[in-house]
């Protein structure tokens, strides 16, 4: 065995030698260049089985039953890179299964002592058994590195060890009492035999599974720790030929070694003229702007302008609750005790506060804050009561629940009263089946049915749920879309790609993917407000593009920022506005005409803004219950009647029907808030 592993040794780096020392010829380095080497270490054997004796041999023990044994591996390797993140290698060398099974037993026929002091005494007998399944090893595996740029890999393969001579040593030695010998061998052993092993397998399959980890030594060289587990299919030994069929044998090997591999500079056969060009691969990238009409044209700078701007968020007073649920979703903002004095609407709705990352919907995030808006201004007014109406959907599961209806209302009153210590009285408790204005189920049924799964929040002050009113400075950009263009010339398949933008402390950008990028990526400021730069510092924007033989391309630009900051526009004289914006909600399903509720946020907080030279644009929505031509008619009609009823100012009025809707139509809340107008108020500051 030994002599067998030098010369595998000696071959290897002959081998490695020879291809060195090759001309001084020109050379070319790939980054898919193979490998070859040796690999080495031992392994540990374990064995078990339910057999008595091998075929064509006699043996008295009566089983068996597990053994071990320790063995060398060792060979030479073909190592091939498939892609980044993949490799096949394929090894053939020396494999040894060796184990030793050892078996007690006590025995009544042992002699103690010698001539007339000689008697029979009970003795422990060991049965020994020594297996050598030694063969060639040749295997194929493929390693797959699920880190990127980390070397560590999970290899899978096939085995297949051809044996080689296959042979066994077996005894019985008396290990106790000392100084006993059998009394037929007049000896402490007997019952040896070796020899080769009969009906044994000619070849042993076996599956591989593993982990390594490449370390690079130099740029030809690395070297890979390697542990694996080995599980051959079946038994070293036909024991059905042997007509031994209850006979069984199983093994599994545990293996740690060590592989050393080395990539030749592969010499060109003509010269410089023969040498391999490089793979292909050039990206491109360029930022524009996206006028309004949707046209795409060069961009020479983006301009981040603030506005003194008022919010308006009306509030829904509606839970709602998931089928035959009473417990609050998630969804809904759970404060703990401790966090509810920290709680302020004055702040918690600033832009810069907000987690909406698209501005247009941080009126959902209010939302969302419902019952702790209601906490905190009860608080605020000690004399307010309020009545918690439980609702249900009337049909399927909850058909006339009502028990259902009071445990959802209840809830909303435990959180109430545990976490922002409203005292119980204050909140009173009403119970039905569906609520007093229903939804519609006559269209989209489960929309409706949703939507009267619900809580409603009933004040005796008007304060307690009346539209959230934040003022803060609005920075808008302009052009308020820049979509970069992203181009690559390859010969290769493009692995991956990432898109940066980015300023000292801001990341603007940050975009990647998997494959062949999209032909542009479209910033969008308006839906990423928390991105919009913060300061007069250039963007500097960057495009990388890796293929599946890992090289790897980068372009660059750089967008200027000018910032127009309500000072400067003051100071320089610049158009200076007071941009408002109210939503108007709570329309009914299909309806156009305005409530009391929404008159009172008309004449409580809409006409005090206007001014004779008042920009006003009323824009109407729908939800997407019914067909796209009923709710573009319907969301026009809604704009025209707020419009009319305001009757100031230079007014601009359209409606989008369902088309582009701010929150989703998935959720009922969702629903609701796109049934809306919204009115935007735009004042000249002298």
């Amino acid at each position: 065995m030994k002599k067998l592993f030098f010369i595998l040794l000696n071959l290897a780096f002959t081998s490695i030698v020879v291809v060195a020392q090759q001309s001084d010829s020109p050379v070319v380095k790939t980054q898919d260049s193979p490998y070859f080497g040796i690999y080495l270490g031992g392994q540990l054997n374990n064995h078990s089985g339910s057999f008595g004796e091998l075929p064509g041999t006699q043996n008295c023990c009566t089983e068996f039953k597990t053994g071990s044994g320790f063995s060398p591996y060792f060979g030479l390797l073909y190592d091939l890179p498939l892609a980044p993140q993949w490799k096949i290698q394929v090894r053939g060398g020396y494999n040894n299964f060796k184990g030793i099974f050892r078996e007690q037993e006590f025995i009544g026929n042992a002699l103690s002592g010698s001539g007339s002091n000689a008697k029979v005494v009970e003795a422990t007998s060991e049965h020994y058994l020594e297996i050598s399944l030694g063969g060639i090893d040749a295997s194929a595996q493929v390693s797959y590195f699920p880190i990127k740029h980390v070397p560590l890999g999970i290899d899978l393969g096939m085995h297949g060890v051809f044996m080689l001579s296959p042979s066994f040593i077996q005894h019985e030695d008396l290990i106790a009492p000392n100084s006993t010998i059998y009394s037929d061998s007049k000896s402490s052993q007997r019952n040896f035999q070796n020899g080769n092993l009969d009906n044994s397998k000619g070849i042993m399959a076996a599956l591989g599974i593993g982990l390594h980890y490449d370390i690079l030594l130099s740029n030809n060289w690395k070297i890979a720790p390697e542990a694996s587990f080995l599980l051959p299919f079946g038994s070293p030994i036909d024991f059905t030929a042997a007509s031994m069929p209850n006979a069984t044998w199983s093994l599994y090997s545990i293996r740690f070694g060590v592989s050393l591999a080395y990539t030749p500079d592969i010499p060109s056969s003509i010269g410089k003229n023969n040498l391999r060009k490089p793979y292909k691969l050039k990206a491109s990238v360029i930022a524009k702007q996206i006028l309004k009409n949707n046209t795409e044209t060069d961009i020479a700078k983006m301009t981040v302008e603030e506005t003194l701007s008022k919010q308006l968020y009306p509030l829904l007073p509606y839970i709602f609750f998931d089928e035959g649920e009473s417990t609050i979703p998630i969804r809904y903002k759970n404060l703990r005790k401790d966090q509810t004095s920290q709680f302020n609407v004055d702040k918690q709705f600033l832009f810069t506060n907000t987690t909406a990352d698209d501005i247009a919907t941080v009126n959902m995030d209010v939302y969302y804050h419902l019952l702790n808006i209601v906490g905190y201004r009860m608080k605020a007014y000690p004399g307010a009561l309020i009545t918690l109406v439980g609702c249900n959907r009337n049909s399927g599961s909850e058909t006339g629940d009502t028990a259902l209806s009071r445990q959802r209302a209840q809830s909303a009153k435990d959180y109430l009263v545990q976490n922002w210590g409203i005292q119980p009285q204050r909140i009173s408790l009403k119970v039905q089946n569906l609520p007093s204005l229903a939804s519609s189920t006559s269209v989209d049924a489960e929309d409706g049915h949703t939507e009267n799964r619900r809580v409603e929040i009933e004040s005796s002050i008007p304060e307690i749920i009346e539209p959230l009113v934040v003022r803060d400075t609005l920075r808008e950009a302009n052009p308020p879309v820049i979509r970069y263009r992203m181009n690559v010339e390859n010969e290769n398949p493009i692995q991956d790609w990432t898109l940066t933008a980015k300023q000292p402390a801001l990341l603007v950008v940050n975009q990647s993917g998997i494959g062949t990028p999209p032909e542009y990526y479209d910033f969008n400021t308006i839906k990423r407000y928390k991105n919009i730069p913060r300061d007069s510092t250039d963007i500097p924007y960057t495009f990388t593009v890796h293929d599946v033989r890992d090289s790897m391309s980068t372009a660059s630009g750089v967008m200027p920022v000018e910032q127009l900051t309500i000072q400067k526009k003051k100071i320089n004289r610049v158009g200076n506005l007071d941009v408002n914006k109210y939503r108007i909600i709570m329309f009914d399903f299909n309806s156009d005409i305005l409530n009391s509720a929404q008159n009172r946020i008309i004449e409580k907080y809409i006409r005090e803004d206007l001014k004779s030279n008042s920009l006003v644009e009323v824009v109407g929505h729908t939800d997407r219950k019914g067909n796209d031509v009923s709710n573009q008619a319907l969301s026009e009609n809604r704009a025209s009647n707020v419009a009319s009823t305001i009757s100031t100012g230079k007014i601009k009025t359209k409606g989008v029907g369902e088309s582009n809707p701010t929150y989703s139509n998935e959720l009922p809340e969702g629903r609701m808030y796109n049934r809306t107008v919204e009115i935007t108020v735009s004042n000249p500051i002298e």
